[in-house]
């Protein structure tokens, strides 16, 4: 039984054979093999879909730590153009920029140098994310990217460090590729990059991390990324790996040792194809699995999900949270692309929904946040967190109908909502503020 939570998929899958019985193995012709699968149910059963039709209620409670830092991925592939939109960036707050580096990839001290301006453009901190290629001896190897570095002048507030065969997959029966002791990877990292956090972990999926996990004592963080599209691409698919994160995250930190647990670059589509090679381009926009571009990214469902993920994070206390990208197939503000991009092509659009669910968050690192439970969750997620004297509450709906929604614990005074939904589209994509311009008083604890 293979548990698809591990790449946030809220389902299981059964293999034909025990991963642990012995491999390779032959079939015979003619051969009968009987298979059969038990499954145990326990719990209360659920109440019929007709019978929850009613409101959703959110409910406010006590201070539970402080809101996580945003973050975003930077790719050498689209940096420079991320630079030409630094301003909108730097609008958006983000306090980490995520810069991926990865020499076999032909990456150099030029990419570096854009890491640099773009940094100083956002004035966001810089965080490495260094692919070791492992290809020779990996001591030279990472003294030769610190010597680029040095040349860049670029600083790096924290360095996360993985093999180059992190990026692929262990397929079943097979032997994973040779590498270094991750200790002696992190270790020699430490000597060329003296004084900056070194973190470990996977840049693939979780998956990846969970397989081969790092000592904590090792590593300054822990750090994985995930993708929503692994193992199913419909809508509904997309927003059930939201349920499998506590999970992802409970598991993570029985690992960590206690250590400062980061997330991302995370998206909806895929950074990298666990089994080599780059993901499949989708120039077309179909919901398809495993994919560099998903049309998501620019709706509304791309921004639903995106703030269930910061919320499902949230609530578990992680340290850092780094999504999407500035442009590109992750990116969060317009910028006309080599592929089609229906409606923004042709319309005076800015930015994408997502990018005032970046901005919003961003805005609220480091806030006290505040208990937001759902009576549905599948539906409905809520993330409240005081900004000064003001309590501000996210709610997002996962699922494709309208909800009423009952809030409870909401102080009295004066009370305003935004909305970012299908009529005022326009309006959010057109402009950063697009999002703030929607608000409105609200009278009423029942939306």
């Amino acid at each position: 039984m293979e548990d698809h939570r591990n790449w946030t998929d809220a389902s299981f899958k059964t293999y034909v054979r025990p991963l642990a019985a012995p491999a390779p193995f032959t079939i015979k012709a003619g051969e009968r093999i009987d298979q059969s699968v038990s499954l145990k149910i326990s719990g209360s059963a659920p109440t019929a879909a007709s019978e929850t039709a009613g409101p959703v209620t959110i409910t406010l409670g006590e201070t539970s730590g402080v809101m996580p830092k945003i973050g975003l991925g930077v790719h050498p592939r689209r940096a420079a153009a991320a630079l030409e939109v630094a301003d909108l960036i730097k609008q958006a707050g983000p306090q980490v920029l995520i810069c991926h580096f990865d020499p076999r990839d032909g990456h150099s001290i030029d990419d570096l140098r854009c890491f640099k301006k773009l940094g100083e453009a956002s004035e966001a901190d810089l965080v490495l994310e260094l692919v070791v290629p492992c290809e020779n001896d990996y001591r030279q190897e990472l003294a030769g990217i610190a010597d680029q570095v040095r040349q860049a002048g670029v600083s790096f507030s924290a360095i996360t460090v993985a093999p180059g065969a992190d990026l692929i997959a262990g397929v079943p029966f097979s032997d994973f590729p040779k590498v270094p002791p991750l200790s002696d990877l992190y270790r020699a990292a430490r000597e060329v990059f003296p004084g900056v956090a070194i973190g470990g972990g996977s840049f693939s999926y979780f998956t990846e991390c969970n397989r081969r996990r790092p000592q904590a004592e090792d590593i300054d963080y822990l750090s994985h990324v995930t993708c929503a599209i692994v193992h199913a691409a419909d809508d509904r698919s997309i927003t059930e790996t939201l349920e499998a994160v506590p999970y992802v995250i409970a598991t993570a930190r029985s690992f960590s040792g206690g250590k400062p647990y980061w997330v991302g670059p995370s998206a909806i589509a895929s950074r990298h194809s666990p089994f080599g090679g780059s993901p499949a381009p989708n120039p077309h926009g179909e919901r398809i699995t495993m994919v560099r571009l998903d049309p998501r990214q620019r709706g509304l469902l791309g921004a639903a999900y995106y703030m269930g993920y910061i919320a499902r994070m949230a609530a578990g206390d992680l340290a850092q949270v780094t999504l999407s990208a500035p442009v590109g197939e992750f990116g969060i503000v317009y910028r006309k692309m080599d592929w089609a991009q229906p409606w923004f092509d042709d319309a005076d659009a800015q930015v994408y929904p997502a990018y005032h669910i970046i901005a919003g968050m961003a805005a609220a690192a480091g806030a006290e946040r505040i208990m937001a439970t759902s009576s549905a969750e599948r539906d409905v997620l809520a993330l409240a967190y005081r900004a000064e004297q003001t309590l501000v509450l996210w709610m997002v709906n996962l699922g494709g109908e309208a909800r009423q929604v009952d809030i409870e614990g909401l102080p009295g005074g004066d009370t305003s909502i935004c909305t970012l939904d299908a009529a005022s589209f326009e309006q959010c994509v057109s402009a950063v503020d697009g999002f703030a311009a929607t608000r409105r008083a609200l009278s009423e604890r029942m939306l």
